[in-house]
C-alpha cells in the first residue's frame, strides 16, 4: 500500500507465489493500515508475473480514506 499524499510513509507489501489456490495465506503480506490525521489517498497495486519474472499485467486501485 502506498500513501499518495505522503509517499515516504511505508505501509508494507510483499510477494506471493501462485500455487493454484483462490486464497492467499495469512501473513503473506506485511501491512500497516492508514493512520495519518486528515484524509489521504491510498493506492494498492498488484502485478502478475510468469515463472521467468516477466510482468503479465498490473492493476491499481486508489481510494481516499477516510
Amino acid at each position: 500500500m502506498k500513501d499518495v499524499d505522503a509517499p515516504r510513509s511505508l505501509h508494507g507489501g510483499g510477494s506471493a507465489s501462485y500455487q493454484g489456490a483462490a486464497d492467499v495465506p495469512s501473513g503473506t503480506f506485511n501491512f500497516i493500515g492508514p493512520c495519518r490525521p486528515g484524509s489521504h489517498v491510498y493506492e494498492w497495486s498488484i502485478t502478475a508475473r510468469d515463472a521467468a519474472g516477466k510482468s503479465l499485467g498490473t492493476t491499481t486501485s486508489r481510494l481516499k480514506y477516510p
